[in-house]
């Protein structure tokens, strides 16, 4: 199962840019079509944190997954921390997670 059904099963509004965008679309595109939708933005992609971090683009949440080479069922479960862990926020920040560690990027 891919990480946007497992969210998906778990209740989650999911829209995933593979299966439901034309093919390239850009960064920027998907960060402000997401922002427009409300959309906490998860990502394997670092260039968002550029976008986020560096150029101050508005966004409503990036999980920026540095997961390495673990077993889906490991990505989703850190996913889903991820998750619960944004919800805990006052703000949406920008989440770098890695196999071992959960983090506010500093904005």
């Amino acid at each position: 199962m891919r990480l946007a059904a497992t969210l998906e099963v778990h209740g989650h509004d999911v829209t995933s840019i593979n299966r439901d965008y034309a093919q390239g679309v850009s960064d920027v595109d998907v960060l402000a079509l997401a922002t427009r939708e409300a959309r906490v933005l998860v990502t394997f992609d670092r260039d968002f944190g550029e976008l986020v971090v560096r150029h101050r683009e508005p966004h409503a949440g990036v999980i920026y997954l540095r997961l390495g080479v673990v077993p889906l069922a490991a990505k989703a479960e850190r996913l889903l921390e991820s998750i619960d862990y944004l919800a805990s926020q006052n703000r949406p920040p920008f989440l770098v997670v890695t196999p071992i560690a959960i983090r506010s990027a500093p904005e």
